[in-house]
């Protein structure tokens, strides 16, 4: 993904802001009319850039409209207020994936004090650093980490809650991992062979035939 750009008066904000003392950088100033150009800027940008696509749970939202998205900061403000408009700290993500990710810690080194500019700096996965597929796999609502997954797929679909697509299709209360969810649908996308996958789809009908025909 092509990092923001900043150019003329959006360039001279961001340029002023990064001139503060680290320590008289808040977080409170993401929200300030003096930013407010920057704001769209970004967001047009990777709105852009991602295809109207969020950068965690990757779905479509057919809209350029700014108040729709949310400026994302993968390493939040609140915790490193000097990267609050570090291009690659940037992206755009929908309302629930931003609130469930909230400013919960990304970093393997909490206390770093330089821009992080490597995958491996990160617990999850980044949406200029990683490729997506690499970790995260969809099949309908259901989520799941690739099999090659070194784990940032896992705590990227736990920190932003990306099973309640999931939840919301089958209509569970609480969690997809319970008992109901995940027993045969799980078996089946881990199955390596025809014969495995077979047996757990005669399953899956039988089940399905237990459902009524209309709600």
């Amino acid at each position: 993904m092509q990092p923001v750009k900043y150019d003329g008066a959006v360039a001279d904000i961001v340029a002023a802001y990064n001139s503060i003392p680290a320590d008289q950088k808040v977080a409170a100033y993401w929200s300030t009319d003096a930013a407010g150009p920057v704001r769209k800027a970004i967001k047009d940008h990777y709105i852009e850039e991602q295809h109207q696509r969020c950068c965690y749970c990757g779905h479509h939202i057919a809209t350029n409209n700014n108040a729709v998205w949310d400026g994302e900061h993968v390493i939040s403000r609140e915790t490193k207020p000097a990267f609050m408009f570090e291009p690659r700290n940037l992206a755009v993500s929908c309302k629930d994936c931003n609130i469930a990710k909230s400013v919960k810690g990304v970093l393997k080194n909490k206390d770093r004090k330089t821009f992080p500019s490597k995958s491996t700096d990160y617990i999850i996965v980044h949406p200029h650093f990683d490729e997506y597929d690499d970790h995260i796999h969809w099949i309908g609502p259901v989520v799941y980490a690739a099999p090659s997954d070194s784990r940032k797929g896992s705590i990227t679909i736990e920190m932003c809650d990306l099973t309640r697509y999931a939840r919301q299709s089958a209509a569970l209360k609480g969690s997809v991992y319970d008992r109901r969810f995940r027993d045969r649908m799980g078996e089946l996308m881990i199955t390596r062979t025809q014969e495995d996958a077979a047996d757990v789809l005669a399953e899956l009908e039988l089940q399905i035939k237990k459902l009524p025909k209309k709600v």
